[in-house]
């Protein structure tokens, strides 16, 4: 129960809701879907993911 509660949780606020900023940002006439905004949103995460991977063998090395 708590797991899946904390599971929602982040699904709700950290990947849907960057998406939304996201693709409420790029389209501001449109309402957007929840598929586009979870897809946005993992996005999102994965660029700022890989972006600190770069980051951090750049500045390590």
């Amino acid at each position: 129960m708590a797991g899946r509660l904390l599971f929602e949780l982040f699904v709700e606020c950290m990947i849907r809701g960057a998406g939304y900023l996201l693709v409420r940002t790029l389209r501001l006439k449109a309402e957007p879907d929840d598929t586009i905004c979870v897809v946005a949103g993992l996005l999102f995460w994965t660029v700022i993911g890989i972006g600190s991977y770069v980051v951090y063998r750049a500045v390590s090395a």
